[in-house]
């Protein structure tokens, strides 16, 4: 017995000096191989399909069929054909996963073996093939072949459309899959933090296209969730924080069948740090925002002060259970109007000295309900949770004083 992921020269090498009856049975054929091997032998059959979706979708060449014809060898149309089989009279039979056609032999991942002799099993089987198979003659395969030049171009834009699709999701899965291998500690914490805390039972959301060309997720009930008994009603167009399955931070829009557009990015207003009443903040969680300083932070808040320029950064390490805030710095490059020296220095003192306070008013910024002013803003939600198609297992988890949306799973098929 010999294996090879290509049957084709271990055929030639074995008919060169010895020909006899060969019997071809591939169900697709392109190429020259099939008219090369046939021709070694003392006669060759061979058994293909002859149909307009094979011709139309070039899985078979007509080209080949018909100079296998004008060369003189016998082709039978078998129906149903799946069997990969070439059997040499009494000296061995050759059987595998391979057609004989450009693919098989060059880029498609094949596995056939040759065993010599033909066992009466093998002959019972190949005869009652047979028995199925029709001569095929050049007028059927010209009108084939009509018939299929008519809808080529149809296929080969489907095709087209079809292969699209598959390199989208495929990307989409690799990078998935990325995410979650590149999990920094502070993802991986989360979401270990988050699985100490009261859940909801899971609910199952389909990412979705509506008529606009927006991306949602798009489930059922989306508003009210149980945790232990209780109920809780979420805000319709409110943002709620929501934790992606790699552990990503967003705040995700929500509505009663769908949610929509996550921010990476929360801006506050004037009053919200205590004891610094004209302070604003801007609160990013993307990781371009986090990697302009290293450290194992997800968090990155930017203090402004009423003028909206910019005193200082702090960078924070959030599990969703425990707030740790780093040192404020005063970056070098942030691309923004920045306040003089003294009131930044002053700024950074500050912070550094209420430490507590200031991560306790950061904590109630991100986890608190709220709405904003412009509605459809941040990321598609297919860039968030999964491409179109991809189905998510979603709850609800109870914090200390608010809740939070967390993906539990996620799969690259739609629902059921």
């Amino acid at each position: 017995m010999k294996f090879t992921r290509n049957i084709v020269p271990l055929l030639k090498a074995q008919l060169q000096n010895d020909p006899v009856e060969l019997k071809i049975f591939s169900p697709y054929l392109t190429g020259e191989a099939v008219l090369e091997i046939a021709r070694l032998g003392k006669s060759a059959k061979v058994y293909t399909l002859v149909n307009v979706p094979v011709l139309a979708s070039g899985a078979s060449c007509h080209g080949t069929l018909k100079t296998l014809l004008d060369n003189q060898i016998a082709v039978y149309v078998l129906p149903d054909l799946h069997a990969k089989l070439i059997v040499a009279q009494d000296r061995f039979v050759a059987l595998g996963s391979q057609n004989l056609t450009r693919r098989g032999a060059t880029q498609n991942l094949e596995a056939s073996i040759r065993v010599r002799g033909v066992s009466k099993g093998i002959q019972a089987l190949v005869a009652k093939m047979e028995r199925k198979a029709t001569l095929l003659t050049p007028e059927f395969l010209h009108d084939v072949h009509e018939a299929a030049q008519a809808l080529s171009e149809e296929y080969k834009k489907l095709l087209e459309k079809a292969e699209r699709a598959q390199r989208t999701l495929v990307a989409a899965d690799r990078a998935r899959r990325a995410a979650l291998r590149s999990v920094t500690g502070i993802d991986a914490e989360v979401r270990s933090k988050l699985a100490d805390r009261p859940q909801s039972n899971p609910r199952e959301c389909e990412i979705k296209q509506d008529k606009r060309g927006q991306y949602l997720l798009d489930g059922k009930k989306l508003l009210t969730w149980k945790i232990g008994g209780k109920t809780y009603d979420l805000e319709p167009q409110h943002r709620y924080l929501c934790v992606s399955l790699a552990g990503k931070l967003g705040w995700v829009r929500v509505n009663e069948t769908r949610y929509s557009f996550i921010e990476s990015q929360v801006d506050t207003g004037q009053g919200e740090i205590k004891g610094q009443a004209t302070w604003q903040m801007s609160i990013d969680a993307s990781d371009k925002a986090c990697a302009a300083r290293k450290g194992d932070h997800n968090l990155r808040v930017t203090v402004l002060n009423r003028q909206s320029q910019e005193l200082c950064d702090v960078f924070m390490r959030y599990n969703t259970k425990d707030m740790e805030i780093y040192p404020a710095v005063l970056l070098r490059k942030t691309g923004k109007p920045r306040a003089c020296a003294e009131e930044r220095r002053k700024a950074v003192a500050w912070i550094n000295d209420n430490a507590e306070r200031f991560k306790r008013d950061i904590k109630r910024a991100i986890t608190s309900p709220f709405k904003f002013e412009k509605n459809l803003t941040g990321e598609r939600a297919d860039t968030f949770f999964g491409p179109e198609g991809t189905s998510h297992t979603l709850c609800l988890v109870k914090l200390r004083t608010y809740v939070a949306l967390q993906v539990l799973e996620s799969t690259g098929m739609p629902l059921g």
